[in-house]
């Protein structure tokens, strides 16, 4: 999917939808987006960090949540085709094949005929 839904829509207001990154080892109770109780190595450091988004941009993908007319407004800005994923391609195709040989003991065909065929239900 990421690699083909690329569009881009522009940066929400500072503090709208935030999206949180919880390192597993800093953490020892969390909700959601945020933790509630980091280990003692990491208390020093605070809950909080804001990156920039000129260093970082989650990629969230969701419906719209805006009104209709929002999101229209949203989508037709959204003019950044956005190829960040794309210098991965390879690698990521292959890990997910492999994943999917490993875990479910399917070729990538079968495995999509068996749980995504269009009016199928998975099986598993």
């Amino acid at each position: 999917m990421t690699l083909k839904y690329r569009w881009r829509s522009p940066l929400s207001v500072y503090g709208y939808a935030v999206k949180s990154m919880i390192d597993p080892l800093s953490c020892e109770r969390m909700h959601n987006h945020y933790c509630w109780a980091a280990t003692r190595d990491y208390e020093s450091r605070g809950y909080i960090e804001v990156i920039s988004e000129q260093v970082a941009v989650n990629q969230h993908y969701k419906p719209c949540h805006l009104n209709a007319t929002e999101c229209a407004d949203a989508l037709k800005r959204a003019h950044v085709d956005d190829v960040t994923m794309t210098r991965h391609r390879d690698k990521l195709v292959a890990n997910v094949v492999r994943s999917i040989r490993n875990i479910f003991g399917l070729s990538t065909s079968d495995f999509l005929q068996r749980y995504y065929a269009p009016g199928k239900k998975g099986r598993g």
